[in-house]
């Protein structure tokens, strides 16, 4: 009964975050207007050289875990990862279940919730210690120190960050929130995932597709038609039609994109960028995800990359690509 009520709820945050950009907009057109007047008036204020825009893919890139399989695995072992899950999705599968999160939704949540009789409080204590490199931490604050003066005239660059991410809403909150990182570092319209709630009945976790949204008698709304991304989430349609439309205003300088990320699906995000921009690649002990992605389809992509294996090596290609942040 509550189902309308939430697929009303999902369509009005995503006209929200719409109508947050088209703000965002006009606030900035109007700073540009009262740069160039001091430009011209004295030396006060220095002319910005670069306008950055940071993306985080979440799992496996701002934090060093899969956020919906850390509380699965933490209560299965091992056993979930390499017998139950390819047994349930092989299953879920041949009933039409094909797309990720709403087998999370039907299958993954419910199971693990009342086989351990988790709610809420239980689960968020459950996942709030996922592993996140201290680096990364420090990068993000950093980011958001330098991101708090944007517009104010002292900097010679304006810099924000946001996360693109096939989790969900709920994951994202709890995890951000035990590193005091949520509300503040990352606010809610800097993140771009799929809705997630808790059953306000049964308590149990549930999410929804961000694209590709099914409401009442299997109408879609949203939609996405990449062949790269899953059906449920389309990062390079996120990043060009709701993060970059925040910052197409008459800059007297470039935009410059860095994008991090780790799975197959962060090369469509990746394919947008132009050769000012970065791709941040995750590698791992074996060559896959994005960068297996790149080494077959590589010549597709006209911007700069740089690998990371650890913290370590990605606070590296911070320093390196934006020496001015002062990490």
């Amino acid at each position: 009964k509550l189902e309308p009520l939430y697929n009303l709820l999902t369509i009005l945050d995503i006209y929200t975050k719409r109508n947050t950009n088209n703000s965002i907009i006009n606030m900035l057109n109007k700073n540009v207007q009262l740069e160039s007047k001091c430009d011209g008036e004295s030396n006060i204020v220095p002319q910005r050289k670069k306008n950055i825009i940071v993306c985080w893919d979440f799992d496996w890139s701002l934090v060093n875990e899969n956020s919906d399989y850390f509380v699965h695995e933490k209560l299965y072992g091992g056993e979930y990862t390499n017998k139950m899950y390819p047994e349930l999705r092989e299953k879920a599968h041949e009933e039409g279940t094909t797309v990720f999160t709403d087998f999370m939704d039907e299958i993954g949540w419910p199971k693990i919730f009342n086989e351990f009789k988790l709610n809420a409080k239980s689960f968020g204590l459950l996942v709030s210690d996922i592993p996140i490199f201290k680096e990364n931490l420090e990068i993000v604050n950093t980011i958001n120190k330098h991101s708090n003066d944007n517009g104010s005239g002292t900097n010679r660059f304006n810099i924000n960050q946001y996360i693109i991410s096939n989790a969900n809403q709920v994951l994202i909150d709890i995890i951000l929130k035990k590193n005091d990182l949520n509300g503040n570092v990352f606010k809610s319209d800097q993140i771009f995932t799929n809705p997630g709630w808790f059953d306000e009945k049964s308590g149990i976790l549930r999410c929804q597709r961000y694209h590709n949204t099914i409401i009442g008698d299997k109408k879609v709304i949203n939609k996405h038609e990449c062949d790269i991304c899953a059906a449920n989430l389309c990062k390079g349609k996120v990043l060009t039609e709701e993060v970059l439309i925040r910052h197409n205003k008459p800059f007297t300088h470039d935009n410059i994109i860095i994008y991090i990320g780790d799975g197959g699906n962060d090369f469509c995000p990746s394919s947008k960028l132009t050769q000012n921009d970065y791709v941040f690649v995750r590698q791992f002990s074996e060559c896959k995800g994005l960068e297996a992605k790149i080494k077959v389809d590589g010549d597709k992509l006209k911007c700069n990359v740089l690998k990371w294996k650890d913290g370590a090596e990605l606070l590296n290609n911070f320093k390196t690509v934006l020496p001015e942040l002062q990490f």
